[in-house]
């Protein structure tokens, strides 16, 4: 250490930083992954797991935003929802309406995002889930293929220093 506090090269070449110190809000890690599988469909009224996803190193008080940005299409005038899960803790959820002009035969394509913190991540690997279920029975399709291929779901999580 320098006089005035701070480190040289001398110190970075000796190892003698161990770990850096960010403020809180800081980010430490994003990573992105992309669900290329194919799609899925249900007409459940309960919630099936559709995809998953991980992060991790993540140290001893921090936090993670857990962003799931969902391709998916959801038939007539119908209601999808749509949560993230860690384990079997729901942390949030989406509900998702199309609209259509005879009930029966539309199609619409709501790009719907969802966004959770969980306050309070375990040191090291953090998994979680994302699930949908139907309001009344109709159909709901994640990563549709129609025809030009599947439009992947993607998830961001984000580990913040405490």
């Amino acid at each position: 250490e320098l006089i005035d506090g701070s480190i040289d090269t001398a110190h970075i070449a000796a190892d003698q930083i161990t770990t850096a110190i960010l403020p809180a809000g800081s980010v430490l890690q994003r990573q992105v992954s992309a669900d290329t599988g194919g799609y899925t469909t249900t007409t459940s009224t309960s919630f099936v797991q559709v995809g998953s996803w991980s992060i991790s190193n993540v140290l001893s008080g921090s936090s993670v935003q857990i962003e799931a940005h969902i391709s998916a299409l959801i038939e007539g005038n119908l209601v999808g929802k749509f949560a993230i899960f860690k384990g079997s803790t729901e942390l949030a959820r989406g509900i998702h309406q199309s609209n259509s002009v005879n009930a029966t035969d539309a199609w619409v394509q709501p790009l719907p995002t969802i966004v959770a913190v969980d306050s309070s991540p375990s040191v090291g690997t953090n998994s979680y889930t994302l699930k949908m279920a139907s309001s009344n029975g109709g159909s709901i399709f994640y990563n549709y293929n129609h025809g030009a291929g599947t439009a992947p779901s993607f998830f961001v999580t984000t580990e913040i220093a405490g």
